[in-house]
Parts: C-alpha cells; sequence; structure tokens
C-alpha cells in the first residue's frame, strides 16, 4: 500500500485523498464488511439508520476501487469484516 504518482479518474470512498496521506510502505486497515461477514455473520451489518452501512464490499471489488491509487487489498483471513 502507500502512495501513488497516477492519476486516477474515479475517486469513491475517498481512495485518492487516504492515498495521500498514507505512507509509502505502510498498511492501512479497512473495515469492509464483506458479503461474507454480512451473509454469515451479521446479517444486520447493513443498516443505513442506526450504523451508517450502506454498502457491503468485497475483496476484489475494494481493490479495483482502491487499486489505481496504488492500493493492494489483503484479505485478513478469519476476519470477513475488514482487509489490508
Amino acid at each position: 500500500m502507500g502512495k501513488n504518482t497516477g492519476s486516477a479518474k474515479y475517486n469513491p470512498l475517498g481512495s485518492g485523498p487516504m492515498a495521500e496521506r498514507s505512507e509509502t510502505g505502510a498498511i492501512d486497515y479497512i473495515g469492509s464488511g464483506q458479503p461474507e461477514y454480512v451473509w454469515q455473520e451479521d446479517p444486520q451489518y447493513l443498516d443505513p439508520h442506526g450504523r451508517g452501512h450502506v454498502a457491503s464490499y468485497s475483496v476484489q471489488a475494494l481493490q479495483h476501487i482502491f487499486g489505481p491509487y496504488g492500493f493492494t487489498m489483503i484479505p485478513m483471513y478469519g476476519r470477513a469484516w475488514c482487509v489490508s
């Protein structure tokens, strides 16, 4: 993970600003509430009015979103609610 000098145009989830603040070689933790976690462990995760959670992103989706900014998603096995 870390800074990327590329100029990706799509900037969902604040991935561009996050890349600007991330140190080169840093490992950033992202609580993603992956679909596996929602389906198997916490079906109430998607709760826009209480928790504010409106989406659940897979590792592949997060790689697509954050990859253009120099991030590499690393699944944290046994923890389907986050990636690093």
